[in-house]
């Protein structure tokens, strides 16, 4: 039934937000942190109604350490589908993702994702890849905040994948600050039951945000293993998912 309602509650999001959509591509021309503003606004909506009809309860804490006037590099552990409007609640700024390519195939999903900044990474093409790591770095230099799973892919079961060091590049290259998130249980929600919807907690932790810069060369080099072992000691402490 959760499934059900989830589905139908994006059918109508979607058909209903082209007006909105439309406006906000005008707007784009002329005013392109306005338009990324409206893109964040339904784009937390969306997590928003996702989540309540998931039946998820969270337990977030961090956020505290974010300023609401500053910008940042999100990098989090990668456990489900989930994660993503986990982040995009609960960073509580317009965020930008990192997606696979494949997203750019769903219609009006893509046109809000194109306004809200998301990128679009093709992991099998390098040329590519550079390409949209560089166009990253771009957009944190201009003020976005840009959200990224260093893992590569979704953890499955009690693994925690390592973090890789190329999606650093993008803090080291902009010299904006990094922000480590732990998060917890969004695959029991999702993927531990057949892609069926299952409610349960999901914990998620913002950590201070990492200056890279004052960081001397030898830790930088190693930035990723570091702030991996970060994040999997925090998860490792989370408490248990079911309610």
């Amino acid at each position: 039934m959760r499934r059900i309602l989830i589905l139908l509650f994006f059918f109508l999001s979607f058909t209903l937000s082209l007006p909105l959509l439309f406006l906000g591509i005008f707007i784009e021309k002329f005013n392109r942190k306005m338009a990324r503003t409206i893109a964040g606004y339904y784009t937390r909506y969306l997590a928003w109604g996702l989540m309540t009809l998931a039946g998820v309860h969270f337990v977030a804490t961090g956020m505290d350490n974010l300023d609401p006037k500053d910008h940042y590099l999100f990098v989090s552990n990668h456990r489900g589908l989930l994660d993503t409007p986990t982040l995009a609640l609960y960073a509580n700024k317009p965020l930008s993702f990192v997606s696979k390519k494949e997203m750019a195939k769903v219609p009006i999903l893509k046109q809000w994702m194109d306004m809200l900044g998301c990128l679009f990474l093709d992991r099998k093409d390098n040329r590519s890849a550079v390409k949209t790591i560089l166009k990253g770095i771009d957009n944190l230099k201009s003020g976005d905040n840009l959200a990224i799973y260093p893992q590569g892919t979704r953890s499955r079961q009690d693994e925690f994948l390592p973090f890789k060091q190329g999606s650093f590049k993008l803090a080291l290259k902009s010299g904006v600050k990094v922000v480590p998130v732990a998060i917890k249980g969004t695959d029991v929600v999702l993927e531990d039951n057949g892609f069926n919807v299952k409610p349960a907690k999901v914990y998620v932790h913002f950590f201070q945000p990492i200056d890279l810069d004052a960081w001397d060369e030898a830790s930088r080099k190693h930035c990723a293993t570091i702030i991996g072992d970060q994040i999997k000691a925090k998860y490792q402490v989370f408490g248990d998912c079911t309610l």
